[in-house]
């Protein structure tokens, strides 16, 4: 679950932080998530993160975020 955890996070953290990176999301979320190695269970988790409320300054959401992928993969 480490792992699953920490490509996520890695992920997120970076549409968060980085604005061009944020654009490619936007343009094409599956293909982003794909590249970064995301599972299924991770991609639907991130798919949905209106509801998660992530945002760049509540970094304690990521955890929260990455929690729910932990739980969608078991």
């Amino acid at each position: 679950m480490k792992e699953i955890a920490q490509k996520f996070t890695e992920l997120v953290l970076k549409i968060a932080e980085d604005p061009s990176a944020l654009a490619r999301f936007r343009e094409d979320a599956t293909g982003t998530m794909e590249g970064a190695g995301l599972t299924p269970a991770e991609q639907t988790v991130l798919a949905s993160g209106e509801r998660l409320g992530i945002s760049r300054d509540k970094p304690e959401q990521v955890a929260k975020a990455a929690v729910k992928v932990g739980q969608a993969a078991t």
